[in-house]
C-alpha cells in the first residue's frame, strides 16, 4: 500500500485531485490532498494539518503489512517549504511538483491547469512507485544489514542524520534509485563499521556510546509489537515515522535489541514524542522511529 499525499495546492486544483483520486493514484494506493488556504506558503497550522490527515489515513490501514509514502509539494519560494521538507523526514519521500503553471486568469484556463496537473501527478505516482518499490525492499529484505533504519535519535553518531538527509533528497531528485541506495549503505556502514560482542559472534551496528543495535534474527526481527499509534503522549510524527522510513515502507513489528557488551543498558533517550527514557536493564527495544520500552 502507498499513501499519496499532494500538498500546497488551493482548494480549486484541490477539489480537482480529489475528484480524480483513483485515476491518479492507481490501484493499491490511498491518496489525500488537503487544500492550502494560504495559497503560495506553507503556514505551520497547514503543516500540521497535512501531518494530521496522513497520520489518519494510516491509522485506517492498520490492517496492511507495510505502508510506503509519497508526498508531493508545491515548491514555494518561502521558509515555510523547507519547514515541511523538514516534517517530512526521514518518514517520507518528499518531491516537488515542478515546471506547472498553476497560475490562471479565467475559469476556463484553470481547468486546463487543473487537468495538466492530474496528467503530471500520474506520470508523477507511476515514477514515485517504482521509487518506492526499491525503497521497501532495502528497508524490509534487507532490515537485519542496512543502516538506513537506525533511529536517528537514539543511535549517536553524528553522521548519520546528516547522511540520511543526503540521501532523502538524491533519491527525490535521482532516478537511479537502487545505486543511490548502495551507494548511501556503502558510506554509512563505513562510517559505523558493525563488530560482534565476542570474538566469533554476530557483527552488529553500534553508536558512540557502544550501545549495540540488534535486530533479532532468532525470534525475527518483527516479532514485537506493533508501534503504538494512539495514547501515550505519541504525536502524528510518532505513527509517521513508525511505518516508513525515506518513504518506503517497512514491517511495523521491526525493532531493535539493544545492548552494551557487559551489565545493564543505563542511557536516556529521547523517544519518538522527545519523552525522556531513562533505562536500567540488560536491553532495550528501539524502534526505527525511535519508540523505546
Amino acid at each position: 500500500m502507498i499513501l499519496v499525499t499532494v500538498a500546497g495546492l488551493p482548494r480549486d486544483y484541490a477539489d480537482v485531485i480529489k475528484d480524480r483520486a483513483l485515476a491518479i493514484k492507481g490501484q493499491e494506493s490511498h491518496l489525500i490532498c488537503p487544500e492550502n488556504l494560504e495559497n503560495g506558503d506553507y503556514s505551520e497550522g497547514y503543516i500540521k494539518k497535512i501531518l494530521s490527515e496522513m497520520c489518519n489515513n494510516v491509522k485506517g490501514l492498520s490492517n496492511q503489512k507495510h505502508i510506503s509514502s509519497v508526498v508531493f509539494y508545491v515548491p514555494f519560494e518561502t521558509p515555510g517549504t523547507e519547514e515541511l521538507r523538514r516534517s517530512l523526514f526521514p518518514h517520507s519521500l518528499a518531491m516537488p511538483i515542478e515546471q506547472l503553471n498553476l497560475r490562471a486568469s479565467t475559469p476556463k484556463m484553470a481547468r486546463q491547469r487543473a487537468n495538466e496537473l492530474a496528467g503530471y501527478l500520474k506520470k508523477k505516482v507511476l515514477d514515485a512507485r517504482r521509487r518506492l518499490g526499491i525503497i521497501r525492499h532495502e528497508v524490509v529484505n534487507n532490515s537485519n544489514k542496512t543502516p538506513i533504519l537506525l533511529p536517528i535519535k537514539s543511535f549517536k553518531a553524528r553522521s548519520l542524520v546528516t547522511e540520511l538527509e543526503i540521501l532523502s533528497a538524491q533519491l527525490a531528485e535521482n532516478s537511479d534509485t537502487q545505486s543511490i541506495i548502495d551507494a548511501a549503505r556503502a558510506k554509512i556502514t563505513a562510517l559505523y563499521p558493525q563488530k560482534s560482542k565476542k570474538s566469533g559472534g554476530k557483527k552488529y551496528f553500534f553508536d558512540e556510546r557502544n550501545l549495540f543495535f540488534e535486530a533479532p534474527c532468532i525470534a525475527g526481527p518483527n516479532h514485537g509489537n506493533k508501534t503504538p499509534i494512539e495514547n501515550g503522549g505519541h504525536i502524528p510524527l510518532c505513527t509517521l515515522n513508525g511505518i516508513s522510513r525515506l518513504g518506503g515502507g517497512f514491517l511495523r513489528g521491526f525493532h531493535y535489541d539493544c545492548s552494551v557488551e557487559k551489565g545493564n543498558v543505563r542511557f536516556s533517550f529521547k523517544n519518538c514524542h522527545d519523552k525522556d527514557i531513562s533505562t536500567d536493564k540488560e536491553w532495550v527495544n528501539i524502534y526505527p522511529n525511535d519508540h523505546v520500552r
